[in-house]
């Protein structure tokens, strides 16, 4: 008995690893116990770990089946994991016998999250008036109207709370999660600036808000109010996470790969730290750390199983690794958990192409577009699955031009569009729709600041390209073949890489003043102002190439030549030339796609449409070729 006194204590105080560890201990000598096991599921909870907590009142609840407090625990842990039918059934039999605002609040919710709003709202009313008037109860009242889509009704619900100077944690994420819905990520972000004016700078609050202005397209802001929060001294898993996000968007991956590592040992069972983590992973080259993405996963998925994303992610992983069977599996959970989200089933006909069965691919594809409406880019994908198989392509096109008119800044779309306009004996249409032969401009760098010519910028540009901090051969799920790649060029602060940087912005911005808006032209119809740039360098050594590719965030990309092996001036067969045109192996090529080759060389850059797709033609020559590529990727404000 007093070792159940002692583990009461350390869960009042919030030692919920001590008490854990306690009850494990003493499950040798009071297994039959169900307090024993009521604790263990406490302090699971306070642990944040959802399914074990799941499993200990489920115990407890065995051993003491007439103990409605158990059953509530069991309740909350199963509504938590997301096992709503669960949890349900168990708040309906505990509201048969008490009318406990808890009871009631909470069954209400299961009917929300079933989409029965109008019966969760009339179980709220059941309860007395002086406990609807609780903040609380308001507070759900208010979620309850949101998930119904009365966003004003619930906001209005909540500043009622609010004004009377009731300002907690809960009501302010929910005001700022209304007020975007209702007037968008910046209104959010302000009021929630003003609110932690009011409340003092939570780490929960300061979370929504760097989350809001990164919804806003203004990642740079929220990483410095990150920065800001932990150079003030918050050791917080949340504001780390945060943070990694904002730096992932910026592209910065090194550094993001880091803080979410930090985010992970401040909060080792947070579902939602863990995914970011493996998220983040699930970028690498690097099979040992692909490895570690799915491990990550797995254990995301068992604190928190209802995550499509968890699943959805953990399919593109096990792709990587070549553990296609695997894949299918977790990507057909992800659509099953979310039929609506159109990722998850273009990652699942992804899985099926890599099996090889181009049926399954576009059969997964067309149910896609039934069970979430015309996506863009599931019309693009079912295009683009018929190219595949080079069936139905006269749809394919239909399709893929359905997907333009849907999103016309899709870079896949233009350029598998133009595919399909050649496989329809079209080519000269295509060529000339996606500018094969006017939108290719090259540009010889004359003088670069701080370097006495071009061939000394160059050799100084080879050396830190060379022994890049990030260097990479033949990354897993990259286009090098026989070659290496950097990750960000500019996490090497080096005069030479400073000064192309300076160049390369240049122009960029002398091609923006010269190119003319067009509202026919994929490429000038829509110029972007606001925008940031990565840089990544190319290492490629006798055999090597660029595989076919296209760049598909970016508006505008390039390459430039810093060393190239003799075989690129002097070869009849274009050894380490640029082709321009020519479609992904998984693609026959169409008779008569026309093509464009492009002479690299060393000192001038090439600057072409982020939609054309390109490739090095593999040289035999045992001289290195190392270029520098970019993507300009314009700033839009993200839309929920």
């Amino acid at each position: 008995m007093m070792a159940l006194l002692t583990i009461q204590q350390h869960y009042k105080n919030g030692r919920f690893q001590l008490g854990f560890n306690a009850c494990q201990q003493a499950e040798k000598t009071q297994a039959e116990n169900p307090k024993l096991w009521t604790l263990k599921g406490l302090c699971a909870q306070g642990l944040g770990d959802m399914a074990t907590a799941s499993a200990a009142f489920e115990q407890a609840l065995q051993l003491s089946p007439n103990d409605d407090s158990i059953r509530y625990n069991l309740a909350v842990a199963k509504l938590q994991l997301g096992e709503t039918n669960h949890a349900r059934s168990l708040f309906e039999t505990l509201a048969a016998v008490s009318q406990q605002p808890a009871v009631l609040v909470n069954l209400a919710l299961c009917y929300s999250q079933e989409n029965e709003h109008e019966r969760a709202l009339h179980t709220l009313g059941q309860i007395n008036e002086t406990a609807a008037n609780d903040p609380q109860i308001i507070l759900q009242h208010a979620l309850i109207l949101e998930r119904a889509g009365r966003y004003d009704e619930a906001r209005q619900r909540l500043l009622s709370i609010q004004n009377n100077n009731a300002t907690t944690i809960p009501v302010g994420m929910l005001i700022a999660r209304l007020t975007q819905k209702l007037e968008g990520a910046t209104k959010a972000a302000d009021f929630l600036a003003s609110y932690i004016g009011a409340v003092g700078p939570d780490p929960i609050l300061i979370v929504e808000q760097g989350r809001c202005l990164m919804e806003s397209g203004r990642n740079d802001l929220a990483l410095s109010l990150f920065r800001q929060t932990v150079d003030a001294g918050v050791s917080d898993g949340r504001v780390l996470n945060g943070m990694g996000v904002a730096l992932s968007r910026l592209n910065r991956k090194a550094e993001a790969k880091e803080t979410f590592k930090k985010a992970t040992e401040e909060n080792p069972n947070d579902p939602n730290v863990l995914f970011n983590l493996a998220a983040e992973l699930s970028k690498a080259t690097d099979p040992e750390e692909l490895k570690h993405a799915a491990t990550l996963l797995h254990r995301s998925i068992q604190l928190q199983g209802n995550n499509p994303a968890a699943h959805d992610c953990l399919a593109k992983v096990s792709l990587k690794l070549g553990q296609t069977s695997q894949a299918i599996d977790a990507a057909s959970t992800a659509v099953a958990m979310e039929p609506t989200l159109a990722e998850n089933h273009i990652t699942l006909a992804e899985c099926h192409f890599a099996f090889g069965n181009h049926e399954q691919s576009i059969a997964a594809l067309d149910k896609g577009i039934k069970a979430a409406g015309a996506h863009s880019q599931l019309l693009r994908q079912a295009g683009i699955a018929r190219l595949r198989a080079g069936t139905d392509l006269e749809q394919a096109e239909s399709l893929l031009q359905k997907a333009y008119r849907a999103d016309p800044s899709d870079q896949r779309t233009i350029a598998h569009v133009a595919v399909a306009m050649s496989a329809n004996e079209k080519q000269k249409i295509a060529a000339d729709w996606i500018g094969l032969n006017r939108h290719i401009y090259p540009v010889r760098f004359q003088n670069v600041e701080g370097f006495e010519d071009i061939k000394s910028f160059n050799q100084a540009l080879a050396n830190d390209i060379v022994n890049h901090s990030l260097m990479r051969w033949e990354p897993v799920g990259l286009a090098a073949r026989g070659g290496g790649l950097t990750d960000d060029l500019l996490a090497d602060d080096t005069p030479a890489i400073r000064a192309f940087y300076k160049a390369l912005s240049q122009a960029i911005s002398q091609l923006q003043q010269r190119l003319v808006p067009h509202k026919d032209d994929p490429f000038t119809r829509s110029i972007p102002r606001d925008y940031r740039l990565e840089l990544w360098a190319t290492l490629t050594q006798e055999g090597g190439n660029i595989d076919t590719h296209i760049h598909e965030e970016s508006w505008i990309s390039g390459a430039y030549y810093v060393q190239l092996p003799d075989c690129v001036a002097n070869s009849e067969d274009h050894q380490g030339w640029i082709e321009f045109g020519r479609p992904h192996a998984e693609i026959a090529m169409p008779k008569g796609t026309q093509l464009r080759l492009e002479q690299p060389e060393e000192g001038t850059l090439l600057l072409f449409p982020s939609f054309l797709f390109h490739r090095t033609i593999p040289h035999d020559n045992s001289q290195r070729r190392i270029s520098i590529s970019f993507d300009l990727i314009p700033n839009r404000e993200i839309v929920r």
